[in-house]
This record gives C-alpha cells, structure tokens and sequence, in this order.
C-alpha cells in the first residue's frame, strides 16, 4: 500500500486492504515474530493526518527507509534530483524488507472473494467527506399522463432531465461531486426525508429536485415539510431544460408551485459572500455545473457549523476584585462557617 491521506479516504483501497487481512500470515520458523506480510511504502508524509487503526497497528519503522523518506515520502524523493542518494537508499531498503517479510512468512493462496461486498479496513471518512445525493421526481411507472416518459427511467435515480446532452443528472452530480474530493452517494428522496426531517444528519446533503413531481401532493407535503424543517445542510437543486417543450409550456405554473412550495429555502438563497446563489435557474447542463459545487460546499459548511460540539460547561467567570472588596475582611463567597460565616446574612450589614 502507498500511504497517502487520498489512499486511506478510497473505499476500494480499504476493501483491498480487508481481502488481503482476511488471509492467514504463519511465522516461517518458530522463532520469527511476523504476523502480517503487508509492507507498506510512505507514498506521501502523513504526519499531519490521523492513520486509520488498522494501518496504526502495523508495526513499521519508516524512519530504517532513511530520515529524508520518512520526512518526504517516496514520490518527493522519486521527483527531486537533489533526493537522488536518498531514493536510492530506500527503494534499496524496501527491496530487503520485501524479501525478509517473504522469508519470515507462509501465506497461503487466498479463497476467492466478492469484492464489491467487502467492507473498507478504514472507516475513516469524515462525515463531511461525504455527501448524500437524493432525487424527488418520478419513474417511468409513476408519470402522469401529460409528461414525456422520455426524461426517465425505470428508477427515480435515472432521471435524466436535460436529455439527450450529458447522463443521467444523479451521475453526473456524483462525478462533479467527486471532483471536490467528496464521496458521493445517491438516494431516493422519499427514503430520506423523513430522517431528514428528524434532525438525523449522517452528512451534508444534495436534494435534486424535478418540479414535476411537485404536481403530486403527497410529494409537494414531503417537500414542504422539508423546507419547514430548515435544513439548511442540505441544498437544493432544480434541474430545468429549456429546450423541453413541456417545460417551456409549463414554465410559470411549476416556478410558482415551487416557490410555494420551499418558501423558507428561496428566503436562505440569496447570494452571499462565498457566492452561493439561489437553486433556480439551471436551464442547462453548464448552469448545473456551475451551481453544483457552490451548493455542495454550502451545504458542508452548514453541515459543519451544526455538528461543532459546544463545550460541555460554561467558562468559568474571571475574578472581580469589585466584588472582592464589597465583603468584610475574612469573609470570602462562602464565608470561614459556612454560606454565610459564623454570623447570620443580616449580621453583615452594620
């Protein structure tokens, strides 16, 4: 494994590393110590970042690869000339180490595993690596009659909105997503906004959101109850297509439904400083494009201003020396006897 801060947030990297724990490391003779046959390689410093258990756990010593490998990390001492001596020094100690670990070691051939079912060995993705992307709209089974099927698919997270340019709009909002170094995953609406709703937050979230379905009022209540509920972790996307006819026609009547709809949502989008903008007004794919990553952070900062841990107690109050000097002689707050020293309160005022 090449230790970098990007190696240990992949989720197949961590599944790798889970395969490879699930097969049995045998010390070669009786007196060797070796228990894992997984040499890692310092890709990248990662003094500043926490390692996941499993990695933390694995005794090794990079500082034996040389003081200027454990400092930079093998890429700096591959791209530098001046790390030349350096490099040489610690692919040549890797190479023994690879060849001691194999000496050391029987492993057998491991059974062979489904590896899209395998867990990550890190589970260290901060919650706000992460983003939930959820869709409101309608399957092809579910339209109503007056709307092109063409636009869907036979999931809600197949709706392709701005068709036939670009994929459908929760894959593409996942690798825009991903460009921003978060990991994405998508999600029906209707599975989420309850927990939503409850104040549940796992994560920031996007919620794309088809105007159509607003026409359904059992959909419209789950959004309006959304909007009232203020969760302003989660941003919202309306992905609209100028160039369908049906939308064109319809234009004006599902803008107005909408703004019925996320009253308290249009109310926290007005443009700010960090230049997040409203989520109306995405008539093209490039308009999706550009909102998408201002929502997304917009949506990670409230997600961690809601989830910053307030101090567990209130500061303790800074000494008065005005209150010091209103007391007798002696007497402090609690007095030498007691709450009120050795005399009644009313024996304090002469």
């Amino acid at each position: 494994p090449l230790y970098s801060p990007r190696y240990f947030n992949s989720v197949p990297c961590g599944q790798e590393w889970h395969a490879f724990t699930r097969r049995p490391v045998y010390p070669a003779t009786i007196d060797s110590e070796r228990t894992s046959g997984i040499v890692p390689v310092l890709w990248a410093p990662m003094s500043r970042y926490r390692l996941p258990t499993v990695a933390s756990e694995l005794q090794f010593n990079h500082a034996s690869f040389g003081p200027d490998y454990a400092t930079e990390g093998l890429y700096a001492l591959m791209k530098l000339s001046y790390f030349r001596a350096a490099y040489e020094l610690a692919v040549h100690r890797l190479a023994a180490r690879i060849v001691q670990v194999a000496e050391e070691t029987v492993i057998p051939v491991g059974r062979r595993l489904d590896f899209n079912g395998l867990p990550s060995a890190f589970n260290v993705t901060a919650p706000t690596k992460q983003l939930r992307i959820s869709v409101l709209t309608y399957h092809q089974g579910e339209l109503p009659p007056d709307r092109n099927p063409d636009f869907y698919g036979a999931k809600r997270t197949d709706w392709h909105p701005y068709r036939p340019v670009g994929s459908p709009i929760a894959q593409h909002a996942v690798r825009l997503a991903r460009q921003l170094g978060f990991q994405p995953t998508v999600h029906e609406f209707d599975d989420e906004v309850e927990s939503i709703i409850e104040g549940n937050a796992e994560a920031p979230g996007l919620l794309l959101l088809d105007r159509w379905a607003l026409r359904d009022p059992r959909r419209r209540e789950l959004v309006r109850r959304f909007d009232r509920c203020d969760a302003t972790w989660v941003s919202v996307l309306e992905p609209w297509n100028t160039d369908d006819p049906e939308c064109d026609r319809g234009g004006r009547e599902l803008v107005e439904l909408s703004d019925q709809t996320l009253r308290i949502t249009r109310r926290a989008s007005r443009p700010s400083f960090l230049g997040v903008t409203g989520p109306t007004g995405l008539n093209t794919l490039e308009d999706f494009d550009d909102a998408l990553p201002r929502a997304a952070m917009k949506a990670k900062y409230a997600f961690e201003g809601r989830t910053r841990t307030e101090p567990e107690e209130p500061p303790r109050p800074r000494p008065s020396l005005r209150e010091a000097f209103r007391r007798p002689s002696g007497y402090g707050p609690e007095g030498p006897d007691g709450p009120d020293g050795p005399h009644g309160p009313d024996d304090l005022h002469g």
